[in-house]
């Protein structure tokens, strides 16, 4: 990992002042994710996520995770991975409140994130990764199948189509 100089405002700052946006929680829903990902595969070790150590730079708002530390280990412990979760999930929900968005999906990946029961939560960031995914196929199932409903009711209405008549 190559550090360099930011600056920026803090996810902290941006919240306190309330100037989260839209693409801020963007940032957090893709950015962070694969930064958390490239942090676990890699087995780093790193204090706990917090908006303070989330900077969003200062000419183009790029996301940068800071404080992420330099200690390798040949694996995380579970616990370490579910902390990042957990933290994961607080941090998008003090961004959601501070942005005044109520996006269901995200709202539900802060409840499994946060859950009280660990076990019901993400299992790794992969999981977020798909939740996000998932809810989209789930919306286009969901049309699909009314579409579907639409067509057989019209089918077997009045104002179907009637086939052609034969000719002789």
């Amino acid at each position: 990992i190559v550090t360099d100089d930011v600056y920026g405002d803090s996810l902290r700052k941006l919240i306190d002042e309330k100037k989260v946006t839209r693409a801020h929680i963007e940032q957090l829903r893709h950015q962070l994710v694969n930064a958390l990902d490239y942090i676990q595969s890699k087995h780093i070790v790193h204090p706990a996520l917090t908006p303070d150590n989330i900077i969003f730079t200062e000419n183009i708002g790029n996301l940068k995770l800071i404080d992420v530390g330099y200690e390798q280990r040949p694996s995380l412990s579970h616990q370490s991975t579910a902390d990042d979760i957990y933290n994961y999930g607080k941090v998008l929900d003090e961004a959601l409140k501070a942005a005044k968005i109520n996006d269901p999906v995200l709202r539900r990946v802060v409840r499994r994130c946060t859950d009280e029961d660990p076990r019901r939560r993400f299992s790794d960031m992969q999981q977020v990764h798909l939740a996000r995914k998932a809810s989209l196929i789930n919306l286009i199932i969901f049309i699909f199948l009314i579409l579907m409903t639409l067509l057989v009711i019209w089918l077997i209405s009045p104002y179907r189509p009637m086939p052609p008549e034969a000719t002789l």
